[in-house]
């Protein structure tokens, strides 16, 4: 953990506030695109992850844009900040998958809301290398769409805006465009990469070729299960009950269990467990339909059983 001084604050929207941190040259090195950090939030609070805007690379400033609810006590924190005071930050960390370009193939970027913060480092470091992606933000106004103009300058015509107030897009007739050589970089909500994701599958476009990440706060109800159900570690021994309305890597790790674990949200898949016996409700966002229908595999930080019991290679 780290205090960084906040140098800059900028109202990007109504919604969205800028966070540019007195950071040393050698720790913006650091940063690759993607790149996020947890704020410590004062109190009960607790962490919160928000990605970097790198508008070139490497990166020359370490600023953040953050969608604020006024609702939540994070949102109530970040919004009486003023420039000079001290924010506590652990990073960076980077769940956001590089794809190696080759000369074959496009690039395509999708971006939904405050996730074009994230995507804002892809478009950078790929023109770096020479290529030409296209690009496609989504928002709900023109109002949200809050580095529109920069991301313009970066990728010029092959920039595309979308929101209910200017240029529509029909997600599934622009991702029936793909190739098999191409590579999809998609950061946004739960729903978008869904879409995004189930659209892929049914054009057979290869998972391997998408780097995503999901843009939402870690233990969602989705994460979750409305009823209770038993699980057995068969190397430990162990038999636990996980409760309702807990994630089964919660119940795992309040059994005394070390599974491993990283991002929490069913992208990274470091903490996929071999499943024995018992069906699983697979919620991830790693494999396609019909790899989960045969895996023999859990991600257990979005995963359930879909039955009562659950046996485990653990």
């Amino acid at each position: 953990m780290k205090q960084y001084p906040i140098s800059n604050i900028r109202t990007l929207s109504d919604t969205i506030r800028e966070f540019t941190l007195a950071t040393p040259a050698w720790e913006l090195a650091a940063l690759t695109p993607g790149s996020h950090f947890r704020w410590l939030m004062p109190g009960e609070i607790g962490a919160r992850r928000y990605s970097c805007v790198m508008f070139t690379a490497p990166a020359t400033a370490l600023t953040f844009a953050i969608k604020l609810n006024m609702a939540a006590a994070s949102s109530q924190y970040l919004q009486s900040l003023k420039q000079g005071d001290k924010v506590s930050l652990e990073g960076p960390f980077n769940h956001f998958p590089q794809l190696i370009a080759p000369a074959e193939g496009r690039d395509v970027v999708i971006a939904g809301g405050i996730g074009v913060t994230p995507i804002t480092g892809i478009v950078a470091r790929l023109i770096v290398m020479g290529k030409h992606p296209e690009c496609h933000y989504f928002t709900e106004s023109r109002a949200q769409a809050v580095y529109a103009t920069e991301l313009t300058n970066l990728a010029g015509s092959s920039f595309h805006l979308h929101s209910s107030e200017g240029q529509k897009c029909d997600l599934a007739e622009l991702l029936g465009t793909l190739q098999p050589d191409d590579r999809l970089h998609v950061c946004g909500s739960e729903r978008l990469l869904s879409a995004v994701l189930d659209y892929c599958d049914d054009y057979q476009f290869p998972r391997q070729h998408i780097a995503f990440e999901l843009f939402t706060t870690p233990f969602t109800k989705a994460d979750t299960t409305e009823e209770g159900y038993e699980v057995e570690a068969a190397e430990s021994g162990i038999r636990l009950q996980v409760a309702a309305g807990q994630s089964l890597l919660d119940a795992l790790e309040s059994a005394g269990l070390e599974p491993l674990y990283d991002c929490r949200r069913g992208e990274c898949g470091v903490c996929a467990l071999k499943v024995i016996e018992g069906d699983v409700e697979h919620r991830d966002f790693i494999m396609t339909p019909q790899e989960a229908a045969t895996s023999g595999i859990i991600y257990p930080c979005v995963s359930h059983a879909k039955g009562c019991f659950l046996k485990l290679e653990l």
